[in-house]
């Protein structure tokens, strides 16, 4: 089974976006840091579903975050060399309520 739960701060603003047939796409980067004088990570994080895109996209850089989701490859070539990366698709993103103050309120499904 392909499951990855990261914890770490957002890098910057969620960037959300819709496709030709306006499906909203929400793009993150969460810093997972690997322990105190050591380097972070730098994941690179995609949701796809209305609710929690439009809920992505609300939170703010440095909000700390746990992402639960699937690992996946791009593979692509240019100019002749060819290039990958990860990128994890969310299918829940939660807030940290231990570094900061956070305001739930249900999710009410539109019709």
């Amino acid at each position: 089974m392909n499951s990855i739960t990261l914890t770490g701060n957002l890098t910057a603003e969620p960037e959300m976006s819709f496709t030709s047939t306006g499906t909203p796409h929400c793009k993150f980067t969460v810093a997972v840091s690997q322990g105190k004088d050591k380097e972070a990570f730098f994941i690179d994080c995609e949701v796809w579903n209305d609710d929690i895109s439009e809920n992505v996209a609300t939170l703010k850089k440095g909000n700390r975050i746990t992402v639960v989701g699937r690992l996946k490859e791009d593979k692509w070539e240019y100019e002749g060399k060819k290039y990958r990366r990860f990128v994890v698709t969310a299918q829940d993103v939660a807030v940290s309520c231990r570094w900061q103050n956070v305001i739930a309120e249900k999710n009410i499904k539109k019709d």
